[in-house]
């Protein structure tokens, strides 16, 4: 009886233990932010901004949190508005219909001088629960001013992934930037299955230029065997 009444003990603890395994919630993966590289995105209303300023370019019903300018304390600590999982992946579709899971955060850095802004803290929570964060030791990571104010990405935010839940799952974001000053950053979705590059600004006038230099070229060619046919 007493091996008997000690093996009960023994499973009904086993089973407190998996019952607590099984209440835990994951923990929250890791975001990764970085420097954009070739990766160069343009705010627009297929790439949607989830904060930002009134510049943002957004579909109709696909709303966003406006950020002011020269907040006050320069910091932003907010979240986004309530969107649904159905949602992101309707907006992550219009670049990608066969892949519309995985996505990036684009951030346009917005402010003169030398840079301030800085990310403590950015967070995906799904259905109440906290899924992927990227946190900085207060003041955070300093962003970057490649494409400053101009609409393009500046940085990525890299690693968010809706795959595993329901399309009604609630989503909330949540920022908390120091050092804002000047004019509204811009944080924005892209998909990175297929995130559409965009020449930069002045790569767009040196791509121009090329091409009007090699239709030149062409027609200067036609011409000289034209030329040489007649004579």
């Amino acid at each position: 009886m007493g091996i008997l009444r000690q093996s009960r003990i023994g499973f009904a603890l086993l089973g407190g233990v998996i019952t607590t395994l099984a209440t835990v919630p994951p923990a929250a993966a890791t975001i990764i932010l970085e420097d954009p590289g070739s990766i160069v995105v343009q705010q627009v209303n297929d790439h949607p901004c989830l904060f930002g300023g009134k510049s943002c370019n957004n579909p109709t019903g696909f709303a966003y949190t406006l950020l002011s300018n020269n907040p006050a304390g320069d910091t932003y600590n907010t979240d986004s508005p309530i969107y649904t999982v159905g949602q992101i992946r309707s907006i992550l579709a219009l670049t990608d219909p066969t892949n519309f899971n995985s996505f990036f955060v684009g951030i346009d850095l917005n402010t003169t001088g030398k840079p301030t802004e800085a990310l403590q803290l950015f967070s995906i929570t799904v259905g109440g629960t906290l899924i992927d964060s990227f946190s900085a030791t207060a003041p955070g990571q300093l962003l970057q001013t490649e494409n400053n104010g101009t609409g393009f990405s500046d940085d990525l935010l890299k690693g968010f992934d809706l795959s595993s839940f329901a399309a009604t799952d609630s989503v909330v974001f949540h920022l908390t930037e120091n050092g804002a000053v000047d004019g509204a950053e811009e944080y924005f979705l892209i998909n990175a299955a297929n995130p559409e590059p965009v020449p930069e600004p002045a790569s767009l006038a040196l791509f121009g230029s090329g091409v009007i230099a090699m239709m030149g070229a062409l027609v200067l060619q036609r011409r000289r065997k034209r030329d040489s046919t007649v004579a």
